[in-house]
């Protein structure tokens, strides 16, 4: 037992000395940096203090005092200085409120290659990467609606099909409607039981849009009922109506610039897009109270890629690598994306992180949705699509068939049947006058032949 204490005892002296060593040879870099950079001294000649420092397996987390006269904003203008003095990876610096204190993530070491494991998360609550010093999950209660931006292969379909596994692994009462016109990556996931649709051409995506908004509208309206007993969103709803809750709806625009109006379009397509954008715009501004949210990506982004009263709704931003400058504003407001590695992203909600997607490849998927998996899986339909001219996709070649869940509150009303009025019967009408060749002379009617 005494050997024991014994090794403890000098293990955690070691430690102690190695802390030690790596906090004087910090505050050494900083006072450095001080005394050679400008800015860092008020006129009382007093400058950054080291209040707190601790070893992470990621760097160093540090609490840095600021004299009275130095912002924040202007150390934070230095960042690249710090960087480069502290041999840094990244730097990540937030100001501590109503203090003159600032904390400070000096990233030494590369993050660590992940994969894909299942995750807990809560209602409304997504997975989407990880950082130095956890998963990091963002909550679209707070934040709806998600616009991914990045340049080919940076890793934005890699995040979209993360983001659908832990959905379907973690949850088996959402629904997910999908929206892919080009690609058909997202189609792994077309039997998950979760997944009532998968829209691959415009006029199915209007549809599923147009019935969708119709949901958004009718859960508006049965909020507005509650509203007086304290029911304002779907969080509130669910825990006063835990036996009739509303689902969760996940909808799945990939890649905007299908759904937006180009020179090319023909006038129907014209038309159907003008519909969808209208769809869209209904869903962004209520999706949030009513647990609808929509996930959408840009490839090239522009300042017309898509309408900005749209834009606007989509309050989570995540954006992968970006060639340029302006491309990056685009999406995130600043530059920033432009620095990025392969599968490193940045996600802007009111501040901004740096991520990165953990690896996940089409076994990892299959492992943790199997148990979702259908082998007569069939989606839903519904009356706007059997009047379309265009049929719609069967599974395994049988017909499509309604299958609402009383959770989606909202009852499809049953197609009208036109009834067949019978043409009167018309009696041969006796009419005084000659008939040659089919025809009657008006001429020779009298008042009351006909009977």
């Amino acid at each position: 037992m005494f050997w024991q204490i014994g090794a403890y005892a000098i293990t955690s002296y070691a430690l102690y000395r190695t802390v030690c060593r790596e906090k004087i040879k910090f505050e050494k870099t900083l006072r450095e940096i001080c005394e050679k950079g400008t800015g860092f001294f008020n006129r009382q000649m007093e400058t950054l203090k080291l209040d707190y420092f601790k070893v992470m397996d990621w760097g160093y987390y540090v609490k840095v005092g600021i004299p009275y006269g130095i912002s924040y904003q202007e150390l934070e203008d230095k960042k690249d200085l710090f960087k480069t003095n502290f041999k840094a990876i990244d730097i990540e610096m937030k100001k501590i409120e109503s203090s003159s204190m600032m904390e400070m993530n000096v990233i030494t070491k590369p993050l660590k290659e992940l994969k894909y494991k299942a995750m807990d998360t809560d209602d409304g609550e997504i997975l989407i990467g990880y950082s130095y010093k956890d998963y990091v999950k963002v909550n679209l209660n707070k934040f709806p609606h998600m616009l991914i931006g990045g340049d080919t292969g940076t890793g934005k379909s890699r995040l979209m099909l993360l983001i659908l596994t832990n959905l379907i692994n973690r949850f088996k009462d959402i629904e997910v409607y999908l929206m892919q016109i080009r690609k058909s990556d997202l189609a792994v996931f077309k039997d998950c039981k979760q997944v009532k649709y998968m829209a691959r051409t415009l006029e199915q995506t209007r549809d599923i849009l147009k019935y969708l908004d119709s949901i958004c509208s009718k859960r508006d309206a049965i909020l507005e009922k509650y509203l007086m007993e304290g029911v304002y969103n779907i969080q509130d709803y669910n825990k006063k109506f835990k036996k009739d809750k509303m689902k969760y709806i996940y909808i799945v625009l990939d890649e905007f610039a299908f759904f937006n109006h180009s020179g090319a379009d023909t006038k129907e397509e014209k038309e159907i897009k003008k519909e969808i954008l209208g769809y869209i715009k209904n869903i962004v501004l209520t999706g949030r109270s009513t647990g609808i949210f929509i996930f959408t990506s840009l490839q090239k982004p522009t300042s017309s890629s898509i309408p900005t009263d749209i834009k606007s709704q989509l309050t989570t931003r995540i954006s992968f690598k970006m060639l340029d400058k302006e491309t990056s504003v685009i999406v995130l407001g600043n530059a920033n994306a432009t620095g990025l590695k392969e599968r490193e992203a940045l996600v802007r909600t009111i501040e901004e992180d740096k991520i990165k997607v953990p690896f996940i490849d089409h076994n990892l998927i299959l492992k943790h949705i199997k148990v979702s998996i259908e082998p007569n899986h069939k989606y839903i339909t519904i009356p706007q699509m059997q009047k379309s001219s265009h049929k719609l996709p069967s599974i395994n070649s049988e017909p499509l068939t309604i299958n609402f869940n009383k959770n989606t509150n909202i009852t499809p009303k049953p197609p009208k049947v036109e009834k067949k009025t019978e043409k009167p019967h018309i009696e041969e009408v006796a009419v005084e006058g000659t008939k040659e060749n089919g025809i009657v002379d008006l001429s020779k009617f009298k008042k009351g032949n006909i009977k």
